[in-house]
């Protein structure tokens, strides 16, 4: 019985202790897929780079139905890993059965097609792809199968599938590195997520992409998760942005009644923005250009008041024109989260 590991690879980084570089030396038969892959490969990378690479690369070749694709030799030696890749032939057909779905959740399986007959590889292959899906939506980042070979004729063959889910990861802190003033309990907010519940892929997504919407601070590079177990600290890379502005324009103005006198008149704009490193802002606009008129613009929006999960935010407006009208608007409110981006 010949087993074939399928490894599900999720783009993150995992820090490991390992500091040394290594520079591949690869013996392959002639392959489109092994030349794409060593294409994009850095020159040199650490044992944990290569060995994210080798899994990446196996599932490639199996994506492509080279599904006796195999690694014969892995071998560091000096500065340099010798790897020999042995592709195989593709298998288009593919006859399969699955073991110890019973100890999977529910929810997880219930597409997969079980009946075993023959069927074609792509077909069957998203059918599957659909379980490690629903496994790492859940949790399971590492979550991967085996492809264990019962029998093989020309290009077709029988098989079992037995799913591995791995530890699920469950978050614990955030950890900024970086000059950027930004509380924990703020990101932690933003994220959605509580210590103790599992992270999934569209976490580090979303936190990723909402870190790159914020005026307020550069994030250097993309997260990644430190794993200790199956606990995880997420550590972004931020630093400050100047965000916050303050404008002043003054003049005197000759005075319509008395010709000896004069007005003082101008604009006043200050914009203040994550000053209390909790992504706050409060903005103030004090126009003055005509005697006896003016606008007066305030504003305020804090989020996670006292690290309640509501902010307040309130608006003050008033516009008078010498002595015809004066107009007058405020609102407060409280703004509850519905979800990522989404408030009332």
């Amino acid at each position: 019985m010949r087993c074939l590991p399928f490894v599900f690879v999720l783009f993150i980084s995992v820090v490991q202790a390992q500091t040394q570089t290594y520079t591949l030396s690869l013996t392959t038969p002639d392959n489109p897929v092994v030349k794409n892959w060593e294409k994009e490969q850095p020159k040199q990378q650490d044992s944990t780079g290569w060995i994210i690479a080798r899994n990446q690369l196996l599932q490639n070749l199996y994506n492509s139905g080279f599904l006796l694709s195999e690694i014969t030799r892995w071998e560091y030696i000096g500065n340099t890993l010798h790897a020999d890749v042995d592709p195989g032939n593709t298998i288009h057909w593919a006859t399969l059965s699955f073991k110890a779905l019973k100890y999977l959740p529910p929810d997880w399986v219930a597409d997969l097609d079980v009946s075993g007959k023959v069927v074609e590889f792509n077909e069957w292959k998203e059918n599957v792809l659909s379980v490690l899906r629903s496994a790492r939506d859940d949790g399971y980042l590492f979550a991967s199968y085996k492809l264990n070979v019962v029998d093989l004729k020309n290009d077709s063959l029988h098989a079992e599938v037995i799913f591995e889910p791995g530890l699920q990861i469950l978050f614990d802190t955030i950890d900024i590195e970086g000059n950027a003033k930004l509380t924990d309990g703020y990101l932690e907010k933003t994220l959605g997520l509580k210590q103790g519940e599992p992270i999934t892929p569209l976490d580090l997504e979303y936190l990723q992409i909402h870190l790159n919407n914020l005026k307020f601070i550069q994030q250097v590079s993309p997260p990644i998760l430190i794993l200790f177990q199956e606990k995880a600290t997420i550590r972004v890379f931020l630093n400050n942005r100047q965000a916050s502005s303050f404008d002043v324009l003054a003049g005197l103005q000759p005075s319509s009644a008395n010709q000896n006198s004069v007005t003082i008149t101008g604009y006043v704009e200050l914009d203040l923005i994550n000053q209390l490193s909790r992504g706050e802002r409060m903005y103030l606009h004090l126009e003055k250009l005509r005697p006896r008129s003016q606008d007066l613009e305030l504003s305020a929006y804090y989020p996670y008041l006292l690290d309640l999960p509501f902010g307040v935010e309130g608006e003050f407006k008033l516009q008078k024109n010498d002595t015809l009208f004066s107009d007058l608007i405020w609102k407060g409110s409280i703004v509850l989260p519905l979800g990522r981006d989404q408030y009332v």
